[in-house]
């Protein structure tokens, strides 16, 4: 043998071939040029980003929220150093053709899978799913149970039945508990459509369930406190002009809701839900906090916990994780907790 002979030169010789060889091959593990590629997904085209080679394997797959872009522009390049990513705009958004009607999670999850068929992006593959994109790839995963190897929620949209109420049975029963606050609820949704206009009338009914419950000597100043904050929030987020397709998302949207209830129990893979430390209502400076804003915010990240802890219980091999500090946006505002989530979903954690 060579290495007997050499002793402990040709040893060192051997190691530093292997060495090399470990080099290279981590390059290519780590190769994040970005590839634009335009597919066929049924009948029209969608424009997809891809990021690593196809050496990395299962593909991740990121799906953005509201607003359907490519996106993750801080987590994409730093998941490609040990994964190939993909992402994309949805259609209807950025450089993709406009899909057929209703836009909801079923439609759009046909068209992610025969989009990445088109792009050769062989299953299986990770979800990565933020706000809206959650409910999209929890439907992705029970349509195409075998291509799905796990899942990130990255505070995703909840799959509550508690948000699939219509408008109008929203008003029904604020018509018999508390009538005088309907025009208010009218006015917090006023720039909202279809689905998304419901959505948001059931969580004002959610709020109004716990102001109920609390004693009536402190009831009418908490309801103060709740509608001071709705107008706060409703200042910080002046409406926009949005695109006609994210409308006709989000007409759906509580279609696209029953969807992923309907899809439980989903795939059994490893699985992690990112939820955000903070609420919607956590936007109020310290100086200005008071008892009863801290018990609404309270009850606020109450709700959410449960409710993602419900769904946690009903999703084999799921896990929970908060990220604290960060708001709805994780990947934007704590991007490390989602590529390390992909990390541990990738290692089977």
């Amino acid at each position: 043998m060579k290495i007997a002979r050499w002793g402990w030169l040709g040893r060192l010789a051997s190691f530093g071939l292997l060495a090399a060889a470990v080099v290279v091959a981590l390059a290519g593990c780590s190769d994040t040029r970005e590839k634009p590629v335009d597919v066929d997904a049924g009948g029209h085209r969608l424009h997809l980003l891809v990021v690593g080679t196809a050496r990395q394997k299962p593909a991740v797959v990121l799906e953005s929220g509201a607003g359907g872009r490519i996106g993750w522009e801080k987590t994409r390049n730093q998941i490609a150093q040990f994964a190939q990513v993909v992402t994309y705009d949805r259609a209807g958004f950025g450089n993709s053709e406009p899909g057929p009607l209703p836009r909801d999670a079923r439609t759009i999850a046909v068209e992610l899978h025969a989009a990445l068929h088109s792009a050769r992006v062989a299953p299986p593959y990770v979800l990565v799913g933020q706000s809206l994109g959650g409910i999209y790839v929890q439907v992705f995963a029970a349509m195409y149970p075998d291509e799905t190897a796990g899942l990130v929620l990255v505070d995703s949209t909840h799959a509550s039945a508690d948000l699939c109420l219509s408008t109008d049975e929203v008003k029904a029963w604020f018509m018999t508990h508390q009538p005088d606050d309907w025009p208010r609820v009218e006015a917090g949704c006023r720039n909202a459509q279809g689905g998304l206009r419901g959505f948001l009338a059931c969580k004002y009914k959610l709020m109004e369930s716990y102001i109920e419950s609390v004693p009536a000597p402190r009831r009418s100043a908490l309801r103060g406190a709740w509608w001071g904050l709705i107008e706060k929030v409703l200042g910080k987020n002046e409406p926009s002009a949005v695109p006609d397709l994210e409308h006709e998302e989000t007409k759906v949207m509580t279609d696209s809701i029953r969807q992923a209830i309907a899809a439980r129990p989903l795939p059994k893979v490893p699985t992690i839900l990112l939820a955000a430390g903070k609420t919607d209502l956590d936007i109020v400076p310290a100086n200005e906090l008071t008892s009863d804003v801290l018990a609404l915010q309270a009850e606020a990240r109450r709700w959410k916990m449960a409710d993602y802890g419900k769904w946690i219980e009903a999703t084999p091999g799921a896990k929970l994780e908060i990220v604290d500090g960060s708001g709805h946006d994780i990947e934007s505002d704590r991007p490390q907790a989602v590529v390390d989530a992909v990390r541990d979903v990738l290692r089977g954690k």
